[in-house]
């Protein structure tokens, strides 16, 4: 990451040699007066995101797409500064996937922003708002209402604190994704697909400085509607008591991977696994209900079909491929089919499946799943 001044009435050409990689500006701006920031690919490789953090209120504004249906995928924006000082411009690659050359326009614009003098005039400037602060432990709906639309929250971390974010679709069908940056507009993580077989999206940091952060809400090809925005973590040893990151015990969070590789085939991802560990320890589900989100998840029906379309008998074999890695015997088949036939749901099935002892002797990396004191689990 490269950290530099830049001048108004400036064009700056720069080159982002990888895809994570990010360059800051610093602007002086006067209070009063409007800028015009427009970022645009040299080469055409670039995806570019642009995003500017304003020290004196905290607003952080955005862009991303100026016209995305329509295929422009340069960034551009607006604002007026609130007081006279120093602002912070992030240019990086939407997503973390492309990279390559690009031009970094700055312009004043006057004392009354006139949407006119943008390079781009088809700019939403809906799209960036004052960041809204957003507590631990306290869930917040949102709405993604436009295409393009950005939503932008600010949250208070202590340094040296372990912080989840989940940002969830709430059944619109949203193709979530989420940004962290600092004060400085750098950027702390990004996450498109959190890799439980959903679309929706998280991210785990560390938090350097006792400062605050920002959060960035937008979605993909278009698709708006309601979101769930969940902040969970940053205890320490003054809070000890109200981490209730910490209340699954070890053999409740194993049979969550259990169930996970059980339905999806493989190893869980350790994104994924805390995820639906938090869920599990927040009440709003249990192994049952858990078990019907992997089978109904993206993922699985992208690579085992529609379980709609599925007979029991069908099921039941995928299970014997999924859990236990081998074809089912004629009678073992014909044992559960039956069950299910008379009564036994597939979220029971699954959790049979998942929990037997052919599974868990041939998973034994799952006994190793550990807890690092502040609600995360990985494998050891």
């Amino acid at each position: 990451m490269g950290i530099a001044r830049i001048d108004p009435n400036t064009v700056r050409d720069g080159y982002l040699q990888e895809a994570s990689a990010d360059d800051v500006f610093v602007l002086a701006v006067e209070q009063g007066w409007s800028y015009r920031i427009d970022l645009l690919s040299s080469d055409g490789s670039l995806d570019p995101l642009l995003s500017v953090y304003e020290a004196s209120s905290g607003r952080v504004f955005a862009n991303d797409d100026v016209d995305h249906n329509g295929g422009n995928f340069n960034a551009s924006l607006g604002f007026t500064a609130a007081a006279s000082g120093d602002v912070y411009i992030d240019v990086s690659s939407w997503g973390d996937i492309t990279f390559g050359g690009y031009h970094l326009v700055v312009n004043p614009v006057g004392h009354v922003y006139d949407s006119s003098s943008f390079l781009f005039t088809d700019v939403d400037m809906g799209i960036f708002e004052r960041a809204r602060t957003v507590v631990l432990d306290q869930p917040h709906v949102g709405s993604i209402d436009f295409s393009g639309d950005i939503d932008m929250f600010r949250l208070d971390v202590i340094a040296g604190r372990s912080y989840t974010v989940d940002l969830s679709d709430l059944g619109a069908g949203l193709d979530m994704a989420l940004e962290v940056f600092g004060a400085n507009g750098h950027s702390i993580g990004f996450n498109d697909d959190r890799g439980d077989g959903s679309l929706n999206s998280r991210v785990h940091f560390t938090a350097e400085e006792t400062r605050s952060v920002y959060l960035e809400a937008f979605s993909h090809a278009g698709t708006i509607g309601a979101y769930r925005l969940d902040v969970n973590g940053g205890y320490g040893d003054d809070n000890q008591g109200s981490d209730h990151l910490n209340g699954l015990s070890p053999n409740d969070a194993k049979e969550i991977a259990y169930l996970y590789e059980a339905a999806l085939g493989r190893q869980a991802d350790i994104d994924g696994l805390n995820f639906w560990i938090d869920q599990k320890e927040s009440g709003f589900y249990d192994d049952g209900d858990i078990a019907l989100e992997f089978v109904g998840s993206t993922e699985f029906r992208g690579r085992f079909g529609d379980p709609e379309a599925m007979t029991n008998q069908d099921f039941v074999e995928r299970l014997y491929l999924n859990v236990l890695d081998r074809p089912g015997e004629t009678a073992g088949v014909a044992f559960w089919t039956h069950q299910v036939d008379t009564g036994m749901d597939w979220k029971e099935l699954l959790w049979s499946f998942a929990t037997s002892e052919e599974n868990t002797a041939n998973s034994q990396y799952i006994d190793t799943l550990t807890d690092d004191g502040s609600g995360w689990w990985y494998f050891a």
